[in-house]
């Protein structure tokens, strides 16, 4: 294809789209409460199937399109991506790129989306002078002035209420806004490692042409396998 109707990037936000968004609105649960056990292959087994027919059934578009997903969205290749807010940055600048945002689609009525979260820390090696300069500049990047000026710049979405709720209704923040009053976040404990395992899983069908389902359970083994392996280091 030359044109495609939505990027098929997993290992961008499409991994996310899989174990959060998908899995939920099939009626699964990706993890257990106790984040030790893998259970969307249990609880929704058909959701690589619903991922990969996009691919293999509907052709909408293929990973690794035009290499990647921002490169086909911003180059007008693609008529549709999911993406972060981050990725405003990158695509507000351009003149010939007329586009919107909307929250994800819902599916069997349940609305679900993926959100990530960090913290701004100070670490004990602080001390002194460079401990009252660390408080200085962590009271201003989180400002309301500093995350006001971070979201428009880059589109990252504020932690201060206030300035969220100033932009709660903008047409391009907006939505990310309202997405996360039902996004989940995962815990990772190789966040590289459990991408991986559902990249492969998506190559095992897309590629070679192996049953989703089957892929998907696979996927859940080797996912249980890094879980496994984490929690018998730190136990």
């Amino acid at each position: 294809i030359i044109q495609e109707g939505l990027t098929m990037q997993p290992s961008g936000q499409g991994h996310h789209w899989i174990r959060e968004v998908l899995v939920r609105q099939l009626g699964g649960t990706p993890y257990s409460a106790d984040n030790r056990t893998v259970l969307y292959y249990q609880t929704a087994p058909e959701t690589l199937k619903v991922y990969t027919d996009l691919i293999t059934k509907d052709k909408v578009g293929y990973p690794g399109f035009l290499n990647d997903d921002v490169t086909a969205f911003r180059s007008l290749k693609a008529a549709m991506t999911i993406d972060g807010s981050f990725r405003l940055g990158t695509f507000r600048p351009l003149d010939n790129l007329n586009w919107g945002v909307t929250e994800l689609p819902s599916m069997n009525g349940v609305k679900s989306n993926f959100a990530s979260f960090w913290a701004h820390a100070i670490t004990t090696n602080a001390t002194g002078d460079k401990l009252d300069a660390s408080i200085k500049f962590l009271k201003f990047i989180t400002s309301e002035y500093a995350q006001t000026l971070w979201l428009e710049q880059v589109g990252e979405l504020p932690a201060n209420p206030n300035v969220a709720a100033a932009y709660y209704d903008h047409p391009e923040f907006g939505p990310f806004l309202k997405g996360l009053e039902y996004a989940h976040a995962t815990f990772f404990v190789d966040e590289s490692g459990q991408r991986q395992v559902l990249m492969d899983a998506v190559d095992k069908v897309w590629i070679l042409g192996m049953d989703p389902i089957k892929a998907f359970e696979e996927a859940a083994a080797e996912d249980q396998a890094i879980i496994d392996e984490f929690w018998s280091r730190v136990e």
